[in-house]
């Protein structure tokens, strides 16, 4: 779990895959549960590249909701 404090962001990056030895299988999806809302900051930004390009999408955290996207989805945390 990571929960933001005033200021917190979390830099461009995309998420690793998961690997279960005794299935052979590997995750595909990250999923973010949102435990509180905002208006100013903390929206989950999805960019053209990892090294910070275009912000293509923009998701605005809401209490309650899920977000599901695939691991290579580069993305950043904004500041709150």
């Amino acid at each position: 779990f990571i929960e933001y404090g005033v200021g917190g962001f979390i830099a461009p990056h995309t998420d690793g895959v998961m690997f279960d030895a005794k299935t052979g299988r590997q995750s595909t999806t990250s999923f973010l549960l949102y435990l509180s809302s905002t208006t100013e900051g903390g929206s989950t930004d999805f960019l053209s590249s990892v090294q910070g390009g275009e912000v293509l999408h923009q998701v605005w955290p809401r209490r309650g909701w899920i977000l599901l996207f695939p691991h290579q989805s580069p993305h950043e945390g904004t500041a709150v």
